[in-house]
């Protein structure tokens, strides 16, 4: 059919996904089963051979489909549909992950399963399922006869959870599309994305070996975008202080999430929380907060780390909104986070990292003074700083308009554009916008244990996804 007649066969185009389903739903399984979480950098694989493998996979598949696969050096993947006239539009997604605790696991993250019609795995959701879902889509539109006037560019990342080195690459490769979208956030589509700010605070103290607590060490956090699911706090201690520690946590609050055991002359201290994404802290339980709250009652040597401990529970141990570093904030359509996420000390040092999320009207340069004035207040030393600008725009814009459109028509849901926390690619292109995969009502499962996506939503995406890329390259 010609571009000038021909129209959405949606009844086609679903038949057509349905048929293609076992082998999505297979692929994925594949895809999740590759642990692709950054690590160190070789020849050829600059954020680790994992990631570089999960772009090979997805680019094996996208020229299975007659798409151009192309390899950006291992730091990115392109499969392109060429269209008949000028112009590109392009879908952004992630072939990485986020670390996974596999202790906090009921289903091993990168041994995906399926259990009562859900896909368990590290990536289901976050972005793995979504990416397939796109590739797919426009895998049937392309059976379904359709010849798309713009061309339609996929571009997977491998750099997204840890730094956008993989856009940067790109930007310094290709020409950016003319809009496009990412499929990583929510349904109907975002026109809002918080700045995100990374930002670590360093203390050094001499070390001290008398008392009947000295502190050897705590560690929490796997990565400095997820709420930490565990803690732990290892002193060399004596009776006495076995016996004080204990005394404190049988009168906690707190209690149920904190076990106390012991090795020789150590006590051990474990905190036990609850995963999630940095950007919604609610939905977590922070085993950093809980470890540094109850820590700040123990007496404890070094003195300096019991003097960095009981700052840092004031500054980020009581409330994930900056209100403990008088930053507590919020505009019309979104409100500020700190969320400490990763902890490190040791006998002579400490580094905390925190995760900030300000609101979508504020500058980065404003928090960029504010978070160093902190540090400065305090006597701490800002040891990494990295910032990414907020994103807002309007729902009347290009790419918002057409797939607010494409999601009503398909859903006949009316909700409103959305406001975000998180951080995805949109924000790093013109006229680019999150759109999916998350439904409305539906939990955020992002970065957390278990996640998963269900086989009813990964068909459905599916079908939403191959609408938004023929509205906006028919």
């Amino acid at each position: 059919m010609s571009n000038t007649t021909q129209t959405y066969n949606k009844q086609r185009i679903e038949e057509i996904i349905r048929g293609q389903y076992p082998l999505l739903e297979q692929s994925l399984l594949e895809f999740i089963a590759i642990p692709s979480v950054e690590s160190a950098k070789v020849a050829g694989a600059p954020f680790g051979v994992c990631v570089k493998e999960a772009i090979d996979y997805c680019l094996k598949l996208s020229a299975k489909f007659g798409f151009a696969a192309i390899d950006g050096e291992g730091y990115i993947g392109l499969a392109d549909w060429q269209g008949s006239e000028d112009g590109q539009i392009g879908i952004l997604s992630h072939v990485d992950v986020v670390p996974a605790e596999e202790k906090d696991w009921q289903h091993k993250p990168f041994a995906p399963e399926i259990d009562s019609g859900r896909i368990y795995g590290r990536g289901a959701i976050d972005d793995k399922g979504p990416l397939l879902a796109c590739l797919f889509a426009c895998a049937a539109l392309k059976e379904a006869g359709f010849m798309p006037r713009k061309t339609i560019r996929q571009i997977f990342g491998g750099n997204e959870e840890s730094g956008f080195g993989d856009i940067n690459y790109f930007k310094a490769k290709y020409p950016q599309p003319d809009c496009g979208f990412s499929p990583d956030a929510s349904f109907p589509v975002i026109i809002g994305e918080k700045g995100i700010i990374h930002w670590e605070l360093s203390k050094e103290w001499q070390p001290q070996n008398q008392g009947d607590l000295i502190l050897l060490s705590i560690e929490a956090g796997a990565a400095n975008n997820i709420v930490p699911a565990s803690a732990q706090a290892v002193f060399i201690a004596t009776a006495e202080g076995k016996k004080q520690t204990k005394e404190i946590l049988r009168q906690y609050p707190e209690k149920a999430n904190i076990r106390i055991s012991e090795s020789n002359q150590q006590i051990i201290i474990n905190v036990k929380g609850r995963a999630a994404h940095a950007s919604t802290p609610e939905k977590g339980l922070n085993a950093l907060s809980i470890i540094l709250r109850f820590l700040s009652f123990l007496d404890f040597a070094p003195q300096g780390s019991k003097t960095y401990v009981d700052l840092l529970a004031q500054l980020v141990g009581n409330d994930d909104f900056g209100c403990g570093m008088w930053m507590g904030t919020a505009d019309e359509y979104s409100y500020l986070t700190a969320v400490p996420v990763q902890l490190k000390i040791n006998q002579t040092s400490g580094t905390v990292a925190i995760d900030l999320r300000f609101p979508v009207t504020h500058t980065l340069a404003y928090y960029d003074k504010l978070t160093h004035s902190v540090a400065q207040k305090y006597d701490l030393t800002v040891s990494v700083f990295q910032g990414k600008e907020p994103l807002l725009v309007t729902t009347e814009s290009t790419p918002a308009r057409e797939l607010l459109d494409v999601y009503r028509a398909h859903t006949d849901d009316t909700i409103s554009p959305l406001v975000i926390g998180g951080g995805t690619y949109a924000r790093a292109f013109q006229n680019f916008v999150a759109f999916g995969p998350d439904l409305p009502n539906e939990p955020s499962l992002a970065h957390m244990a278990d996640e998963y996506i269900t086989q009813e939503k990964l068909l459905r995406i599916t079908e939403i996804y191959a609408r938004a890329i023929y509205s906006l390259a028919k």
